[in-house]
């Protein structure tokens, strides 16, 4: 369960006054721009291994991986518009080069079941704390405040079944 996340891996510098089309007032507008892209997968993602073992039981490595973005930093500085060398104090570009930050839990299990049987992977993902402040309208005066844990669970369910050339299952009872 993952969605393409695509995001600018590298920038085109600022380009110089020299070398622009001047906008109205004569401010050079060029920040930097995007050059090439990258694109990952953010979400849920399990990769299984199965193999038949001499006794029918079934071994299973299994990856599970959650990724996910965290925040942007940026990376960029201000252009401000300069005449004969000194500033003018004049914005002409906020030159944002925002990179994504991302956080990715993984972990690899090997396991061995029976046909039909099975195996729940899980648990608390995230767990944040959060300052809740309750405010009168108008007067902004605080009339509560108290602490709230967020949680964040993920449970994965892997059944694995034998089956035969056909599709169909190799034990009848299941």
């Amino acid at each position: 369960m993952t969605r393409e996340f695509v995001y600018p891996s590298d920038y085109n510098p600022p380009v110089e006054a020299t070398e622009l089309v001047k906008v109205p007032g004569n401010f050079p507008a060029s920040p930097a721009t995007p050059k090439d892209f990258r694109k990952i997968p953010l979400g849920v993602q399990l990769q299984v291994k199965s193999t038949l073992l001499s006794d029918d039981r079934i071994e299973l490595d299994l990856s599970p991986r959650i990724s996910e973005l965290l925040e942007y930093v940026n990376y960029g500085g201000m252009i401000w518009h300069a005449k004969n060398g000194a500033p003018t104090g004049i914005l002409v570009s906020e030159n944002e080069i925002k990179m994504p930050v991302f956080d990715a839990k993984s972990q690899r299990m090997i396991v061995q079941v029976a046909d039909g049987q099975t195996i729940v992977l899980g648990g608390v993902i995230q767990e944040r704390e959060l300052q809740i402040v309750d405010r009168l309208p108008v007067l902004g005066l605080v009339i509560d405040s108290k602490k709230a844990v967020e949680r964040r669970f993920i449970f994965v369910f892997v059944t694995p079944r034998l089956l035969d050339a056909d599709g169909s299952p190799v034990n009848s009872n299941q």
